[in-house]
């Protein structure tokens, strides 16, 4: 049997990413902090880590980088790897970690600065970074990409992602590929879980709290924690989705 962490959208160096204790500003990041431990130290050891793109927020170009604890990327990505191995330290082990590239507006559009993070975790030989990448698992095969596409109405985000795995079973026809079995997707910072076709279809919860772009732009709640996925003899025998039950940044209710 092996157990993923699958994980996305930390988006280090903003003031309401995921920050190690160490690098926490303000009280959300450490009620965020906790509630990821607990939920590490109750389902580790993991064999596998799926970092699933925008592991860091960028130097935030249009706003002038106010909601950030740093701009500098490097530092943001040093930010990114404390916090992956912390996973390993928590699960006593060291599990084999795989990522996906983000949106190039948070990870960079000169160059990709989550291949420094992916090159501190790599295995010598094994690719571990990809824009789209393919990674078997005792015979399910995982297709991991960072960006889905949201939509306006209520349902859309489950049609976004049933959309890319009709592609991808036309794609495994013309091109003779591999058929997968789970199609992994992020960027919403909406948890989706779709079971068709046997295949399953899982849009991952964020692991930023909030933003105001988010606030301005986007409409919903989000979805705060990460999944593990269980795999056992070619099967997947076991889902569970850490996701916290309200929102750590709750609205302001201004009092008259």
């Amino acid at each position: 049997m092996k157990r993923i962490l699958i994980i996305s959208d930390m988006h280090c160096g903003h003031r309401f990413g995921l920050a190690h204790p160490e690098d926490c500003v303000n009280d959300f990041q450490r009620k965020a902090w906790n509630f990821i431990e607990d939920g590490l130290k109750k389902y580790a050891p993991f064999d596998l880590v799926f970092c699933n793109g925008d592991a860091i927020d960028g130097n935030a170009k249009r706003n002038g980088g106010i909601e950030l604890i740093t701009t500098d990327r490097l530092e943001q990505c040093d930010m990114a790897k404390k916090i992956l191995r912390k996973i390993a330290y928590i699960g006593k082990n060291v599990p084999e970690y795989y990522f996906t590239r983000g949106t190039p507006y948070h990870t960079g559009n000169e160059e990709d600065f989550e291949n420094v993070i992916a090159e501190s975790f790599s295995t010598e030989g094994k690719q571990n970074i990809g824009e789209t990448l393919l990674v078997k698992v005792e015979g399910i095969l995982f297709d991991l990409k960072h960006k889905i596409g949201g939509g306006p109405m209520p349902g859309a985000k489950a049609s976004s992602i049933l959309k890319e795995m009709t592609l991808a079973m036309l794609k495994e026809v013309a091109d003779s590929r591999e058929k997968a079995d789970v199609f992994v997707r992020s960027h919403v910072h909406q948890h989706v879980f779709v079971q068709q076709m046997k295949r399953t279809c899982v849009i991952t919860p964020a692991l930023e709290i909030n933003s105001a772009y988010g606030q301005r732009q986007c409409s919903g709640l989000t979805d705060f924690g990460f999944l593990v996925c269980e795999v056992d003899n070619g099967k997947i025998s076991k889902w569970i989705k850490w996701i916290h039950d309200s929102p750590l940044m709750p609205e302001l209710v201004i009092q008259t």
